[in-house]
């Protein structure tokens, strides 16, 4: 998304655009610290599976509102909700491959797996979203963003069981 929403900053050709797009990176960068540490407190005590649904949730709502929002100051703020997003998954990602790998010794295969997949996800994603941003419109590239994350939601809720077990091995 951030992509997309700096390329539109640009195009104003604002004396400002490129502190903007500083700001929209660092922004969420600081969210990420902040609210990391609590991600992992709230995971043992809520679980895992319902802090992973809100963060599809806010991407969600990331996407919208990104469709909607044109000043470069509230850009920033809306990019803050990709840093709650991004801090809920880094930390649960770790936690949930930890929580399935428990006593096999392959945590290390399992998450460099995930981070494969990321990766990979990450590059054909910002490929995809941007050729239908180019083809189409702003809009339909955040409401498909918008639409994958819903998805990502949904197999969260159908296909993903609570990972926290219910007592841990010392």
């Amino acid at each position: 998304m951030i992509t997309l929403a700096v390329e539109n900053i640009g195009r104003t050709k604002s004396a400002h655009s490129s502190l903007m797009t500083s700001a929209m990176i660092v922004a969420p960068q600081i969210v990420v610290a902040l609210v990391a540490p609590w991600v992992g407190y709230l995971s043992e005590l809520w679980g895992r599976k319902p802090l992973l649904l809100a963060s599809f949730a806010v991407q969600i709502v990331s996407a919208v509102l990104f469709i909607f929002v044109s000043n470069s100051v509230l850009l920033i703020a809306v990019q803050t909700l990709d840093g709650i997003s991004g801090a809920i998954r880094t930390v649960l990602v770790v936690v949930i491959v930890a929580d399935l790998t428990a006593g096999t010794g392959r945590f290390n295969l399992a998450s460099g797996t995930v981070g494969l997949v990321f990766a990979v996800a990450a590059s054909v994603s910002t490929t995809i979203f941007g050729f239908v941003d180019q083809e189409v419109s702003d809009w339909a590239a955040f409401l498909s963003m918008a639409a994958v994350a819903a998805t990502g939601g949904l197999l969260v809720w159908f296909v993903l069981d609570e990972t926290r077990p219910a007592k841990y091995d010392d």
